[in-house]
């Protein structure tokens, strides 16, 4: 029915005469403009997110190769630990004749 004294058109003519179309559509623009608004503040924030996540993502990586190279110069501490045990172990093994040695030398030399 958009014709006739009910019908659509004769309808939306009698709400253009009464200024309510244009007010719907002035509400309808101004609610365009909020969402516009919302969605540039949203693209601030997600472009911040994401410059957040990359600076994070360098942080990472930064952090895992300290933690390889801290591992690494564990390594090598624990093998200088072990040198370290076997060479004091020899070392103890061969103090009784170094000892005796010495006292040798000294009564040579005191003799």
């Amino acid at each position: 029915m958009l014709e006739g004294p009910y019908g659509a058109y004769n309808k939306y003519d009698d709400d253009l005469a009464k200024g309510i179309i244009i007010k719907k559509l002035e509400e309808i623009g101004s609610k365009m403009d909020m969402i516009i608004a919302n969605q540039e503040k949203a693209y601030c924030v997600m472009q911040k997110i994401q410059k957040n996540v990359e600076e994070m993502e360098c942080d990472m990586k930064n952090i895992f190769q300290s933690l390889q190279d801290v591992d690494g110069k564990l390594n090598d501490i624990a093998n200088n630990t072990k040198i370290t045990a076997w060479a004091s172990s020899v070392i103890a093994t061969q103090v009784p004749d170094w000892k005796r040695e010495a006292q040798d030398r000294a009564n040579k030399t005191y003799i």
